[in-house]
């Protein structure tokens, strides 16, 4: 992967040659009067690891909040 600084006005110019070089893989700064003001990096998907014990645990919470736990006199 390689980092590329670019000025704005060269990006919009050449905008699809730039979205080729991140699709390749490569990251891009873009610059203002030599600022830089934005980073465009290849998009990644998050991997989620999905959890079977999500339902048992919902489901649980539900019933603890249906059956009041205070007691009678709690309001004084």
């Amino acid at each position: 992967m390689l980092k590329q600084t670019v000025n704005i006005s060269s990006f919009q110019k050449n905008l699809p040659d730039f979205i080729d070089l991140v699709l390749n893989g490569d990251e891009l700064i873009l610059t203002k009067s030599d600022i830089p003001i934005a980073k465009i990096i290849p998009f990644e998907e998050e991997k989620r690891e999905i959890r079977t014990d999500f339902f048992a645990l919902n489901s649980a919470v539900k019933e603890r909040k249906s059956k009041s736990e205070a007691p009678e006199n709690w309001f004084g």
